[in-house]
């Protein structure tokens, strides 16, 4: 069994994202991973064309295609479904991992072995590559998270612990103005579901190391 699952949900990225995306995994200095993603009923045809290559040529890439749109967390849990890896890797469809990022988790998690949930810093992408928005993040504070998702890329979970929570779900957060789905409101502003060792009476011991920004995040012109 890998080490790691990477979970993607697909919904339509840009196509020049999701192959950079792509580029990212597969470069990873650390090949101790499976990739699980989950075709969210994606209108474009391509999507579902390269899924599908992406399969035939590397046995770590396992594909679930959903019949309807059900959403991010529905498309995350999809994706976990068919995971088999000790931890879960979070990843955007359109974001790109750092060469050595889970090489780096690797470390972290042999120093602290009994991490349940480990976060790291985040830094976020133009549409050209460019890199700006370095987010050195804080020491595990649940009384932030109350307030803001602050954890999210790049978040890596132990699978029994999301598997005994009931895995992910939504977390509407209501905007005035700002239609579900949005920028700012509804499940799209809630993509990293919250650590469910915060929304649960199940204990797990979450450590945060910062990693040389190993997520890159994606911003993309509205």
């Amino acid at each position: 069994m890998p080490r790691f699952s990477i979970i993607t949900p697909v919904y339509n990225p840009p196509r020049y994202a999701f192959e950079a995306c792509v580029g990212s995994v597969l470069s990873q200095s650390n090949g101790d991973w499976e990739w699980c993603l989950s075709n969210d009923a994606s209108p474009d045809e391509w999507v579902s064309r390269r899924l599908a290559e992406l399969q035939s040529r590397d046995s770590r890439i396992r594909v679930v295609n959903r019949l309807a749109n059900g959403g991010i967390v529905a498309a995350s849990n999809d994706a976990i479904s068919i995971a088999q890896g000790d931890f879960l890797v979070l990843l955007d469809n359109d974001d790109e991992l750092h060469p050595d990022a889970l090489r780096l988790v690797v470390e972290t998690l042999d120093n602290e072995p009994n991490t349940d949930y480990l976060y790291s810093d985040e830094d976020k992408l133009t549409p050209d590559g460019t890199r700006f928005d370095t987010f050195a993040k804080p020491v595990w504070s649940p009384e932030r998270l109350l307030a803001q998702n602050y954890t999210s890329h790049l978040s890596v979970l132990r699978r029994t612990l999301v598997d005994a929570v009931g895995r992910f779900r939504k977390w509407i957060r209501r905007v005035t103005g700002l239609r579900p789905g949005s920028a700012g409101g509804g499940e799209g502003a809630t993509y990293r579901p919250r650590p469910p060792c915060c929304t649960t009476g199940v204990h797990c011991q979450p450590l945060r190391h910062q990693v040389q920004q190993p997520s890159h995040t994606r911003s993309l012109p509205h």
